[in-house]
């Protein structure tokens, strides 16, 4: 059903647009109900879902405005929030890197980075560069041994450190709980940053 513009025009009987004004609302009522629950109904105005069209580039906000919209990224929709402003930071919060080294972005534009390292090099020092690197600041990194199965023994305890950081990089040191040596260990790790 089509919607109808510029009726009744002022040069008109009501009764002549009665038909088009009758299928203008009938027309409305079909588009509100796309998403919104119906006219008449409990909750009516309410959404039941919304659906955001794929769009081809980023928008580009007045300097008031924020925008969520959904585009194609390598085959698939994912959705995105541009901050206000023409040039307003850009964070896609529905993509991560799902494997053992991975990374984040969420809505606030905090931006989350995990990973395994096999092992600590035989002097016991190791430096991993965030890929990519945190645009603004690494705020905080922990590293922790991490062995999978086996048993127990005193040898088994080990202890790594961060040793040092940069928004681009972080070294950790392992080291041997029981004599100190430092050691090759496995280890993983987990950073925020923005």
């Amino acid at each position: 059903m089509a919607y109808t513009t510029g009726i009744p025009l002022s040069t008109n009987i009501p009764a002549q647009s009665r038909v088009q004004i009758h299928d203008n609302f009938d027309a409305l009522d079909t588009f509100l109900t796309i998403n919104h629950v119906s006219l008449n109904a409990a909750n009516q105005g309410k959404h039941k879902l919304v659906t955001l069209p794929e769009q081809a580039a980023d928008p580009i906000n007045a300097d008031n405005e924020m925008s969520i919209y959904t585009k194609v990224v390598d085959t698939k929709s994912q959705m995105f929030l541009r901050n206000e402003g023409a040039a307003g930071d850009i964070v896609n919060f529905t993509s991560a890197t799902k494997t053992n080294n991975g990374t984040t972005t969420l809505p606030s534009g905090l931006i989350l980075k995990w990973g395994n390292s096999t092992t600590v090099l035989p002097n016991g020092i190791v430096t991993i560069a965030f890929v990519p690197v945190f645009p603004t600041a690494l705020l905080t990194i922990n590293a922790n041994f991490a062995k999978v199965g086996g048993g127990h023994t005193a040898a088994d305890d080990f202890m790594v450190r961060i040793y040092n950081y940069t928004k681009d990089e972080f070294s950790v040191v392992g080291f041997r709980i029981t004599d100190n040596a430092r050691g090759a260990i496995p280890f993983s790790w987990f950073a925020i940053g923005y």
